[in-house]
């Protein structure tokens, strides 16, 4: 019997504010999940083409989290 579990759940939720902008954009018939959906396969099947297309929205690096790590003196 095939495991159930095989595919991971991951979860992403965006800004109410970007959903209403983006809704209109959306071909006739089709909806967000569809379009995040080919997104994926596009990144995929063409990753050079894909990160070109997002490069200007995508998210700034977050700030690393806890204390700046102490560099050993060359002294």
């Amino acid at each position: 019997m095939p495991n159930v579990h095989r595919l991971r759940n991951r979860t992403w939720r965006a800004e109410e504010p970007e959903v209403e902008a983006a809704h209109p954009n959306l071909p006739e018939g089709k909806n967000m999940g569809a379009y995040l959906r080919a997104a994926v396969r596009a990144l995929g099947a063409n990753p050079e083409q894909a990160l070109a297309a997002v490069a200007e929205h995508w998210p700034p690096d977050p700030e690393p989290k806890g204390r700046p790590r102490n560099e050993p003196s060359t002294d």
